[in-house]
């Protein structure tokens, strides 16, 4: 009996160590799964954020730029009515003048004076007015800042990136342009709104002239990207609680399947084996072996009872040749 029991626990021993090799397999299996679940999850849902971040600022841009279009008309209007004090000649002249000494006239100092107040008085987040004249040879060889709220851009070119802008606008696209990386040739290094409008639209004669209010956008940007990053990392808590107590919970069914189906497919089957064969060692040829139909070792089994059935009949035929 000691040595039945020591063969048990041996035998039981390694198929435990079975079912341990094999649930580490599996754990191992579940968790990479669980890892790539986790970042293919996270990762799409990053870019459903940014997509959403991309549309509020793109929102946020475009109601700025319609409460600037309606200052703008009005603006505009004002300037052309202290312009109308003067004579188109004498407008003209002054203008002339203005770009060919660099230096503003009575009626665009006024205008700049409207412009500047603007940027004081903060509306809208306004922190740059310009207005700028398209190339118009020989006078205005090149796209030229004729007016700007900041002096130091008087009479420099008009950077690129806000021509393109105009160019947009002119061929009936978005009269804005958003700008994440601001403007660094009109000094704004943060992201930028520019809100265009053409004076032609005031007055024909001025075809070829533009304003535009540069506002900057970054405190916004920032209260839209804090939000979507404290519900992205509450995305991903949730995300990734839900996909490890997923895989802990197959992990623990994984486990208790396995060792279910080992218990009962192969542990019981091999037990029976083993009691048989130490009974047989005993000296018991006696041994009954129950065979189930369709079981993982009924060919073993059937291979052990006809052993035992040939010990059987070679000792009866010893027993009767004596």
């Amino acid at each position: 009996m000691p040595g039945k029991k020591k063969g048990a626990r041996a035998g039981g021993r390694s198929r435990s160590r079975v079912l341990y090799e094999i649930t580490a397999l599996v754990v191992i299996l579940m968790i990479a799964s669980g890892l790539v679940i986790f970042f293919f999850i996270n990762g799409t849902l990053n870019r459903m954020m940014d997509k959403s971040i991309d549309k509020l600022v793109e929102e946020e841009a475009e109601t700025i730029h319609t409460g600037l279009k309606y200052l703008a008309e009005s603006l505009t209007e004002e300037i052309m009515s202290d312009i109308k004090q003067y004579s188109v000649e004498d407008t003209v002249q002054m203008l002339l003048t203005s770009i060919e000494e660099k230096k503003p006239s009575p009626v665009m100092e006024m205008a700049n004076e409207r412009l500047r107040k603007q940027v004081e008085e903060g509306v809208l987040g306004v922190r740059l007015n310009i207005a700028m004249a398209l190339p118009m040879p020989p006078v205005i060889p090149e796209a030229t800042i004729l007016l700007s709220t900041d002096e130091s851009l008087n009479y420099s070119p008009v950077p690129p990136e806000v021509l393109a802008a105009i160019e947009e606008a002119s061929s009936g696209g978005e009269e804005s342009a958003y700008f994440e990386g601001g403007i660094p040739a009109l000094g704004l290094e943060e992201e930028t709104l520019v809100s265009l409008y053409s004076m032609s639209k005031i007055d024909p004669m001025y075809r070829g002239f533009w304003g535009a209010h540069f506002v900057s956008m970054h405190e916004a940007v920032a209260d839209i990207n804090d939000f979507y990053d404290s519900e992205r990392k509450r995305a991903s808590l949730i995300v990734g609680l839900i996909v490890g107590c997923s895989v802990i919970l197959v992990i623990l069914i994984t486990f208790f399947v396995l060792s279910m189906l080992i218990r009962r497919q192969i542990t019981a089957p091999i037990d029976e084996l083993s009691a048989a064969a130490e009974q047989v060692m005993e000296g018991d040829l006696d041994v009954e072996i129950e065979i189930r139909q369709g079981e993982e070792f009924e060919g073993l089994k059937r291979a052990f009872k006809e052993m035992v059935e040939s010990f059987r009949k070679y000792i009866a035929k010893s027993v009767g040749e004596e």
